[in-house]
């Protein structure tokens, strides 16, 4: 196993704490009174000092309430006119996942920067991602937000029924339960949908990860090679889409696909010293509540079974639309332009890279996951 510190900086800490606790207080006011445990993570000032409590409880609700009317649940920001100078949009598909949302939206609103989300839940979690997502309504965010049910995407039950047919073709000689197969259906037609949307939206770069995944700049790397390439520092707003673009002008540059895959690091629970976690962490945080903070031992760059393969980021605009079909591998989501020869990659020869953390055995083992062992590993 490696060590990292993790390249985010006090700066950019406060940015993201400041950004989650404002928009707690904002849904406070905008919500009336509600008990703060019924968010999955609770943030708060103190003076000058922001406070982070980022729990493992989160808003446990019945299974049909997640179909829920999104004018009433969650503010339809989509119908507003999203001034978007360059962003990056995101389809995530979530299952109890609270725990993680508060970080992961926080972190990528700023480094990316995320300003169009389309997430959606599976029929069999038992919280809702809505209060969560209800921080960032706001119109001065520039953040369109829609949450889709299984009627948003897989409506036409005839396009289902090929989903599953086809995933059970897939796994014909491997053991699979009824759960896993429906997940496989569902994943399929979402991203396909998801990205569907998107382009009709005129949308561009559009990162298909998970909730445990973060997408930054690989400093290491990009400091050992001669690009001439000025690195924006993650304090800075956007500053993937800005290297990103600096990338691109280079005529020799190794990001001219629209499908640009990107190797996962895989983080483990292997505690560090709570000093080497909070040194440079400004006084008032709990540096231990981040995942991107706590956590600091990764496998080694060409450990490929720990690791896992590569998650993509993809620039719609340049995607035919013929090109989009049901998606057979979140890997490769555009398999025309997504090689499998990339499926393998080294973090040290890329300037992106992907940290994954498994969190706290009561975060990895909180949901009923039909993925178990290592398949949930494969996605």
């Amino acid at each position: 196993m490696r060590t990292t510190r993790y390249g985010i900086s006090a700066l950019a800490l406060l940015f993201i704490v400041y950004v989650s606790s404002t928009l707690w207080m904002h849904s406070k006011i905008a919500n009336g009174a509600e008990s703060a445990d019924s968010y999955s993570g609770s943030i708060s000032f103190d003076g000058n000092l922001a406070r982070s409590r980022l729990s493992d409880q989160s808003s446990r609700t019945h299974h049909q309430s997640i179909h829920f009317n999104t004018g009433t649940r969650l503010e339809p920001l989509e119908r507003l006119e999203i001034n978007r100078p360059g962003s990056f949009s995101s389809c995530l598909l979530v299952m109890d996942d609270n725990h993680f949302l508060t970080e992961w939206l926080a972190y990528h609103y700023h480094v990316l920067p995320l300003r169009r989300l389309i997430i959606a839940v599976d029929p069999r979690s038992v919280t809702t991602p809505a209060p969560i997502l209800n921080r960032w309504r706001s119109p001065n965010l520039n953040f369109n937000i829609s949450l889709w049910a299984d009627h948003d995407f897989m409506a036409d039950t005839e396009e289902h029924r090929v989903a599953v047919d086809w995933v059970r073709r897939k796994f014909e000689n491997t053991k699979i339960g009824e759960d896993l197969i429906q997940h496989r259906a569902r994943q399929r037609l979402f991203y396909y949908k998801c990205m569907k949307q998107l382009k009709n939206e005129n949308r561009d770069w559009t990162v298909l990860t998970d909730s445990d995944e973060y997408l930054l700049i690989n400093y290491e790397t990009v400091k050992t090679t001669k690009t001439g390439l000025v690195t924006p520092s993650v304090d800075e707003p956007g500053s993937v889409l800005t290297f990103l673009q600096r990338e691109l002008a280079q005529p020799m540059t190794n990001l001219t696909s629209p499908c640009i895959q990107i190797p996962r690091s895989r983080f483990n629970t292997q505690e560090s010293e709570s000093s080497q976690v909070q040194k440079l962490v400004p006084l008032g945080l709990n540096a231990s509540q981040f995942q991107t903070l706590r956590w600091r031992h990764h496998a080694d760059a060409y450990n490929y079974a720990a690791n896992r393969i590569s998650k993509v980021v993809m620039d719609l605009s340049r995607v035919p639309w013929s090109a989009l079909e049901p998606v057979s591998s979140i890997h490769r989501p555009v398999r025309s332009l997504c090689g499998r020869r990339k499926l393998h990659l080294r973090a040290p020869e890329q300037v992106f890279v992907i940290h994954h953390y498994l969190g706290t055995w009561a975060q990895y083992s909180y949901r009923d996951d039909s993925r178990k062992g290592n398949e949930r590993g494969l996605l």
